[in-house]
């Protein structure tokens, strides 16, 4: 359900929880848009349940939105799509695995091909449907995993013409170090991906879409665009590689809970497992009930911030499986039910997804992806 912020209902839950921001997610979307040339459009990345913000009502706002193109990582998650009402044309990033050639037909998802043999048997199962399916291909330009080689294309194009059932409609490549500030290994990539289109005159009717550009692609190097780019992390507002973007990005996700308990310990006092830290002076620590089990990396322990009545508190002792413990000394009249912010915003303050990521030694996202099930998840 949708709801204003002010109508979050927790009423018989734990106090943890994360709120989508729809109207941040529209406004990204827009955002985007505004810097691409015209007719090139926007695949939006849902993978991984929307990168942990629930890929029903993301995808539904997308579709509202317009978008017509989605991608995932498998199949299971393109049928979830389906059977959330999505019409558009799904992209499964991670191909085919045996046997899962009739979930593509059933919920005409698009598979990616990287080899001969999977095409072989799409075009088996297209003969004996009597149907025919689209596919995407995936060259390697230099990320080293998916993809067929750049000088195999030509050979791969020739044989799969003898394939009945077929029909290319798009082929792709992944930039590896879009988000570094030396674009000269990204500048490598596009310029095979431009000499694979130009080699091989079939890529280049209008009925194949090519596209290369994942967010930074799409926001830090101008004209690697081709038919199509593919925002994930932007369109969930955040900055690809945390470095400045032609447009502005909202972030969409913020996750709270609130303050479970407070007591007062004297210097000295061990705190949490293993006793990782100890006062040095009369303290005052809350525990807030979250944890590990809810996406919380371990490595937060002793390094990481959270924001109560508009100060920052630390993360002391380590954090366990359904709570931490954080530090309230210094921040007056703190009391149980008082909201925490881990990511987003309080007033003039804010923990962003990189933070977090930063004080964990990972990226935002596993950051967003962590954030388990078990934490509801609120549209606004």
């Amino acid at each position: 359900m949708v709801v204003k912020r002010s109508e979050v209902d927790l009423y018989g839950l734990r106090p943890t929880w994360v709120e989508i921001n729809l109207e941040a997610l529209r406004f990204n979307l827009n955002s985007i848009k505004t810097h691409l040339p015209d007719g090139v459009k926007v695949m939006a990345v849902v993978k991984a349940d929307a990168y942990g913000h629930g890929h029903k009502r993301v995808a539904r706002c997308l579709q509202d939105m317009g978008v017509q193109d989605f991608g995932v990582a498998i199949a299971e998650e393109g049928q979830k799509l389906r059977e959330s009402g999505i019409t558009g044309n799904i992209l499964v990033f991670g191909g085919c695995y045996p046997s899962q050639e009739e979930i593509f037909f059933e919920y005409s998802l698009v598979p990616t091909i990287y080899d001969l043999a999977t095409l072989k048997a799409f075009s088996k199962v297209a003969e004996q449907k009597g149907k025919q399916f689209s596919y995407h291909l995936k060259v390697d330009t230099g990320m080293g995993r998916l993809g067929i080689g750049p000088y195999d294309i030509h050979k791969f194009l020739q044989k799969a013409k003898s394939y009945k059932g077929v029909e290319l409609t798009g082929i792709f490549s992944h930039l590896s170090s879009a988000d570094e500030t030396d674009l000269t290994y990204t500048k490598k990539q596009v310029s095979t991906f431009q000499e694979v289109l130009i080699d091989n005159n079939l890529l280049n009717d209008e009925s194949v879409v090519r596209h290369v550009a994942n967010s930074a692609g799409a926001l830090l190097h101008k004209g690697n665009w081709f038919d199509m780019v593919r925002a994930g992390l932007s369109v969930y507002g955040i900055k690809p590689g945390n470095l400045k973007t032609p447009v502005p990005l909202k972030p969409v996700m913020s996750f709270k809970t609130k303050v479970g308990f407070i007591k007062k310990v004297p210097p000295n006092t061990a705190l949490g497992y293993n006793r990782t830290f100890k006062t040095k002076k009369n303290s005052i620590i809350a525990t807030l009930p979250v944890g590990y089990a809810d996406g919380l990396n371990r490595l937060l322990s002793n390094r990481g911030q959270v924001i109560i009545n508009g100060k920052y508190a630390p993360i002391v002792g380590a954090v366990a499986m359904d709570s931490i413990l954080v530090d309230v000394t210094d921040i007056s009249g703190v009391k149980s039910g008082d909201v925490v912010v881990i990511i987003g915003e309080d007033g003039n303050l804010g923990i962003s997804a990189w933070d977090v990521g930063n004080w964990s030694s990972t990226i935002p996202y596993e950051v967003l992806c962590g954030i388990s099930a078990r934490v509801p998840r609120f549209y606004i």
